[in-house]
């Protein structure tokens, strides 16, 4: 009787040991979906907060994407407005009226994104003023949804 019960305690031992590394596997897989460590972007409602002054153009974005950093807007009756912030950049497709300051409700939509951005898909509406002679900076709130 001895020899068969002391077979058996490193079988027992062995069963543990595999259960608590299969409980550690799922809490750190738990952990990276829970921060977002696995590289998205996220989905839900996102707040982008434009601002252009001599100093240049700035956004921030908050929401389901967190990030800021500078932007660029090619000008034109359809304007790509590319956001280039710490985790990617963003391509955004927006309708505006060319060469004088406009108040603008606008609808947009992303057209690209790259690194955490990459297969981001969103859209949504934009409120606020555009720089011209009488109005010497932008200050545009983007309001909409994104996936990914």
């Amino acid at each position: 009787m001895p020899v068969i019960q002391s077979q058996r305690l490193p079988a027992v031992g062995l069963l543990a040991t595999a259960g608590l590394l299969l409980v550690l596997a799922v809490r750190v897989g738990l952990s990276t979906a829970a921060t977002g460590s696995s590289g998205s972007a996220g989905q839900g409602r996102v707040r982008i907060e434009v601002r252009e002054t001599s100093l240049g153009g700035h956004f921030t974005i908050s929401g389901a994407i967190k990030d800021r950093g500078r932007y660029v807007d090619n000008g034109g009756l359809i304007t790509v407005r590319t956001l280039i912030g710490a985790k990617g950049t963003i391509w955004i497709k927006i309708g505006l009226l060319d060469g004088k300051p406009v108040r603008c409700q606008c609808n947009w939509r992303v057209i690209k994104g790259t690194k955490a951005y990459a297969g981001l898909r969103g859209r949504g509406h934009e409120e606020g003023m555009y720089a011209g002679p009488n109005a010497p900076t932008t200050h545009i709130t983007m309001y909409g949804t994104v996936s990914q």
